[in-house]
């Protein structure tokens, strides 16, 4: 299978830097396709991205004996699993700026849960750290789940056969290049520890995943048997669930107890935090997020077994709702001991109440949530607005929280303020970005699950939450009555850049480009696009631009054109000149600089 991908709006030195001219909306600068020949089984589980603009995308490809092959930007990237049904094959793929492939982590065996794990990058690119959740096939229980490195080598995990397929979690490490340096199990219980009878096929989740400055893990999630995990000396600490309640080993059941687990940057396991107190319907983490001070921020879920009861996590008290209740909170990175946890009462709403896919973005002081959910949630201490009102159709939900105190400061759903198809369709908000040197406005990347919305970029005031309808940008339009998902979204404020992914089955039109190949069935959409000078960090104005000189990048400089003879400053972002150039009429100069953003004739231009 070929398909065809438009890799970029921008040619020859364009590939590689912003557009000169500064957008009023956001323009797509490259967009391909991750994609299987299967009908299923494509998914975007997690992206990262490091200092120099390479990202890390983490997916997962529907793949089989008969299609066994994945591709992105119509070029194969890998030979997956081969069973004779369907599997889902874990594909680690590394890109540069522009887009283009560098290499691919893969497994050609066993099966990969499409919706756990997670990725994170070190912040010079050295190290990529990878969490996924793994099973052998019912048509492959005696060939070990195996990873493929960049460099060909093969390496086997787990249990080199199994009797009945059960998932266990994969914690890895590769280089820049590559080139796995060591891989982990996580091993679950297989059977109920009520009477030790039932086999249970899928006992962990773990959606949650960061790295710190010094590259220690935290693995978040829900676990249902007993978790074992072992330290550096060998040493296994286990623990086991209370909210299993006559639980039968079905799957599909929500229950289990949450879990945050910490280890060193080797794999190993330092410590765990888990709740105490009654047992509830369930608990889980979904999404960890470190901060510079060393503290890691959480969001999960508590779903009571009564009206108004009390869960403890490190000490701290958690009063819930009637139903589904959101938690999120901040524990300190190195002991796990928890500084604040705040709960969103949890209440139905025509009898509906659900909460999913949390995202954490921390900018500054400001801890910003998205989600989507149903039913109602408000801050327990009054202070932030109830955020939905009605549970039919899924909203996406929008808290702000004070990083510091955990005070929920104000909310606000994706029906509010909104009309027509951005009103009616179930929406999701699936991350925050915030300049942090223009704090005024908060933008969300969402999604409409309609064939007239697809994925936005949709702005709120920062200190009201108040939306403002006529600035959403669509950043991926689904074609011939297609839906689209937003998935994952990297903003870099130095760049001003946006990274996102969405799910489709049909073709896409990304903002400002043109409209791709469709995928094989289900596929993922990658897409970059430049965003407007409001989103960059590091000036707080630029002066207006020159309209008789032409600034570019190419590799390592600014190339300098003018239709007049003049004299052209070039500066960094802090406002320092680094060079003055003497441009003649209709000739091009030349200046070499470091890798970086500057602003030359009142534009903004990154030099890669």
């Amino acid at each position: 299978m070929h398909i065809f991908t438009r890799q970029s709006l921008f040619i020859g030195v364009f590939a590689l830097a912003i557009s000169a001219t500064a957008a009023e909306a956001p323009v797509v600068s490259w967009g391909n396709w991750f994609d299987g020949t299967t009908t299923a089984g494509d998914n975007a589980i997690g992206l990262a991205q490091d200092v120099s603009g390479a990202l890390y995308f983490l997916n997962t490809v529907g793949t089989t004996l008969d299609a066994p092959d994945a591709f992105y930007a119509g070029e194969k990237i890998f030979t997956g699993a081969t069973g004779s049904s369907q599997s889902n094959s874990f594909g680690l793929t590394k890109t540069d700026a522009a887009g283009k492939a560098a290499w691919t982590i893969y497994t050609n065996s066993g099966d990969c849960d499409s919706q756990q794990g997670g990725v994170a990058v070190t912040a010079d690119g050295s190290a990529v750290y990878f969490l996924t959740k793994v099973r052998h096939t019912s048509t492959t229980l005696n060939t070990p789940v195996t990873f493929v490195d960049a460099k060909g080598a093969e390496y086997a995990v787990g249990p080199e056969s199994v009797e009945n397929n059960y998932y266990f979690l994969v914690l890895g490490k590769a280089t820049a290049e590559g080139a796995i340096e060591w891989l982990r199990v996580i091993e679950p219980g297989t059977i109920l520890p009520a009477d030790g009878s039932t086999a249970v096929s899928n006992a962990v989740y773990a959606k949650g995943f960061a790295i710190d400055k010094d590259e220690n893990i935290y693995i978040g999630g829900n676990y249902r048997t007993p978790l074992t995990f072992t330290d550096k000396a060998g040493k296994a600490t286990t623990i086991t669930p209370r909210s299993v309640l006559a639980w039968n080993g079905d799957s599909q059941k929500t229950v289990g107890d949450l879990f945050m687990a910490r280890f060193d940057a080797e794999g190993y396991f330092s410590q765990v935090l888990t709740t105490d107190g009654g047992a509830h319907a369930a608990e889980q983490i979904f999404v960890l997020t470190p901060g510079e001070d060393g503290t890691v921020y959480f969001s999960g879920l508590i779903n009571p077994t009564e009206a108004e009861a009390i869960a403890s996590i490190g000490g701290k008290d958690i009063p819930v709702g009637s139903t589904v209740t959101p938690i999120t909170g901040a524990v300190d990175g190195k002991t796990l001991a928890v500084k604040w946890v705040t709960t969103l009462r949890g209440e139905a709403v025509d009898g509906k109440s659900a909460y999913q896919n949390p995202y954490l973005n921390l900018v500054g002081g400001t801890l910003w949530l998205t989600a989507q959910g149903n039913g109602s949630f408000s801050a327990s201490a009054g202070t932030a607005a109830t955020t939905t009102e009605q549970g039919t159709l899924r909203e996406g939900l929008l808290v702000k929280f004070d990083a510091a105190t955990g005070e929920a400061v104000k909310a606000t759903a994706s029906r509010t303020g909104y009309d027509g198809m951005m009103a009616t369709a179930l929406t999701g908000f699936n991350g925050a970005i915030q300049n942090p040197d223009q704090p005024e406005k908060v933008y969300v990347y969402g999604y409409g699950l309609n064939a007239a919305v697809g994925t936005y970029i949709r702005t709120y005031d920062a200190t009201t939450l108040e939306g403002e309808a006529d600035a959403t940008w669509m950043l991926m339009t689904p074609q011939d009555k297609g839906t689209t998902t937003a998935l994952n979204m990297i903003y870099d404020a130095t760049t001003g850049t946006v990274t996102a992914t969405g799910r489709c089955n049909k073709a896409i039109e990304p903002l400002g480009g043109e409209v791709s190949a469709a995928p094989t069935g289900w596929g993922v959409y990658a897409a970059q696009y430049q965003m407007p000078d409001a989103f960059i960090s590091g000036v707080e104005s630029v002066a207006a631009a020159t309209s008789c000189v032409n600034v570019s990048a190419g590799k390592g400089c600014l190339v300098i054109t003018a239709a007049e003879t003049t004299a052209v400053a070039v500066c960094d972002l802090a406002g320092r000149t680094v060079a003055t150039v003497a441009v003649t009429a209709g000739e091009n100069a030349t200046v070499n600089v470091a890798p970086g953003m500057y602003i030359a004739a009142g534009r903004k231009v990154l030099v890669r």
